[in-house]
């Protein structure tokens, strides 16, 4: 049994809380990963790792609970707290941590004390690492310095009160908050701007103090913590609103366009992945050989690619999310039979979801298909299934070649794909058009074979008519169109010779862009060309094209350059970085929406 004390929400504060020495004791939890199938594994290792007893619902854990700390999102606090009010035992303690408008608390309170328990406004006022159990606690309402006295006892060293008012607290947190965040967001995109100028350490020193290392730190909490900083300030703005105050500088903060990159591949996938793989084809060679099984892959040895890689050019670059896919060149249907491909997509897509899990406010996910040439689509479909309800995938890469460079699939608007598209626009989420690597030496892989490929799908739109049977459908060709905005007169023509509809309507009102076009005069046609709605920020990173451009001494694949260098008005800057990308992939906008953004 524990000592009676709960957590809702069981992420870095609490895991914090509970691993410190000098902590009082053992512990109950629950966390609403714990119902989520794609994270569930993950939590109840956190449960055991940190020593408290993972539990199936909030009721479970509260059951015996003589203190409960609420340390969950700031869109979920309120919820939080009217869900534990129907289990909570008269007289047991409340301390409501998670930092939310004072309004907000308000409401908590008289739910909790309409239970017969104990409510404190208790304000976080630190970062909880490395403070851990020293880290500054301020305490508000009627049982403030009860609560106070009772937080020591748990291990607490900075515990003090400043009010008999439910709100005090949260209110000089969230105040305190539109000077240290826009101090957050100002630096940010100092550095940023002078760390693509060159000028970094210039401008850093020429701040007087210690502001390298300020800098570093600002830019890390920002970037690592971004969604849920968001979701703060728009805690931030209710309360200045609930005072009569126009937040104007605190909504610009919050309201700054987000930079979603979508087109990222996991291309530094661990060795024990890589190895997995080429035990799969030796086995094709020699089925005496022993069944590969999928290896055993620490989070450490994601961590190490991950943040050495894209984690690294994220941060450099300013981009905020990645919707992240497995390697293309590697997803390789035309290798084996519908067995080996099924076993190896749900072997990438599944390291996609690690990722995602270890940097949920970086990455989101988007699936490789196992598609086996001269096989249906039915385990395309599964697999879909499968990464969209059980993994929280927004999308997936549709291979319109799958023999690698062959092309002995049909058309994509034969009707070989429809029960694909049913499950696209029953599941709502969109496909970017994606070949795999190449196997026939007349192309080269990204050079020649992924320009062709995308140029070819366009193509076969301009040829069918699948957007009248499927007018939901919504399609990404990468690599900016290939060859199609370069051309684009001569599709329109195409189109008007083949007695089709103007482009505007017949393709693309289903079809969009991204903007990995590795050099400013493509990105100047691409955008001079094609209808902004059509245009999604995108730079493959780290992909196809990793060096640095001698002409301009700066790396190809940093695409945000190129936009940045268009000068769009607000609007457009807005729509290509954020917008279109949440239109075109609706479970985005829902998972933004959840974190608050």
């Amino acid at each position: 049994m524990t000592s009676g004390i709960a957590f809702i929400g069981f992420g870095e504060a609490a895991q914090t809380f509970a691993g410190a020495p000098g902590w009082t004791g053992p512990a109950c939890a629950y966390d609403i990963k714990t119902v989520s199938a794609e994270q569930r594994d993950a939590k109840l290792a956190d449960y055991e790792r940190f020593g408290v007893s993972g539990c199936e619902t909030s009721g479970d854990a509260l059951v015996e609970a003589r203190s409960v700390f609420s340390l969950v999102t700031a869109d979920q606090s309120l919820k939080a707290a009217e869900s534990a009010a129907r289990h909570l035992q008269t007289g047991c303690w409340f301390f409501d941590m998670n930092s939310v408008a004072p309004a907000r608390k308000v409401a908590a309170a008289k739910a909790i004390e309409a239970a017969g328990a104990r409510y404190a406004d208790v304000a976080i006022m630190a970062p909880v690492m490395p403070a851990s159990l020293k880290v500054p606690l301020l305490v508000s309402g009627p049982h403030a310095v009860g609560a106070a006295d009772q937080l020591r006892v748990f291990g607490f060293k900075n515990v003090r009160t400043v009010g008999d008012k439910v709100g005090e607290a949260s209110a000089i947190k969230m105040i305190r908050s539109v000077m240290i965040k826009g101090i957050e967001a100002l630096t940010a995109e100092c550095v940023l701007a002078a760390s693509k100028a060159g000028v970094v350490e210039e401008v850093t020193s020429s701040l007087g103090g210690d502001w390298t290392a300020r800098a570093d730190y600002n830019l890390e909490r920002m970037l690592v913590h971004g969604s849920r900083r968001a979701a703060e300030m728009e805690e931030v703005c209710a309360t200045l609103e609930d005072l009569g105050i126009e937040p104007a500088m605190t909504r610009g903060r919050r309201s700054m366009t987000l930079i979603i990159d979508c087109h990222g591949h996991h291309t530094v996938a661990p060795k024990k992945h890589l190895a997995y793989r080429e035990a799969q084809v030796a086995r094709l060679d020699n089925p005496s050989l022993p069944l590969p099984t999928r290896p055993d892959i620490t989070d450490d040895e994601i961590r190490e690619g991950i943040e050495a890689n894209q984690l690294k050019l994220i941060r450099e670059r300013g981009a905020d999310l990645t919707i992240f896919s497995p390697r293309a060149s590697r997803m390789e249907p035309h290798v084996g039979d519908e067995d080996t491909a099924i076993k190896w997509s749900y072997a990438c897509n599944n390291l996609i979801a690690r990722v995602v899990e270890l940097y949920p406010e970086t990455f989101t996910g988007v699936c490789m298909l196992p598609q086996t040439p001269r096989t249906d689509m039915s385990a395309s479909i599964a697999e879909l299934r499968r990464c969209v309800e059980e993994m929280d995938f927004i999308g997936c890469n549709l291979n319109p070649d799958p023999s690698g460079g062959h092309w002995t699939a049909p058309p994509l608007t034969d009707r070989f794909w429809y029960p694909f598209y049913e499950a696209m626009c029953e599941l709502d989420v969109p496909a970017m058009i994606h070949v795999s690597g190449s196997c026939n030496p007349a192309f080269h892989a990204t050079g020649s074979y992924y320009i062709a490929a995308d140029t070819n799908a366009f193509m076969q739109f301009i040829e069918g008519n699948l957007f009248k049977d499927f007018p939901e459908l919504r399609f990404i060709i990468p690599h900016g169109g290939g060859a199609v905005p370069y051309h684009w007169g001569r599709y329109r023509g195409l189109a008007d010779m083949l007695d089709q509809p103007a482009l505007d309507g017949h393709v693309m009102q289903n079809v969009y862009f991204d903007t990995c076009v590795y050099h400013q005069p493509g990105i100047d046609l691409l955008f001079k060309v094609i209808d902004k709605k059509n245009i999604l920020f995108g730079s493959e990173m780290v992909g196809a094209v990793r060096g640095i451009d001698p002409q301009t001494g700066q790396y190809f694949d940093d695409t945000k350059r190129y936009v940045d260098a268009l000068g769009l008005s607000d609007e457009d800057r807005h729509a290509i970085f954020e917008g279109n990308a949440r239109r075109v992939y609706p479970r985005l906008d829902a998972q933004l929406k959840r974190r608050g953004l």
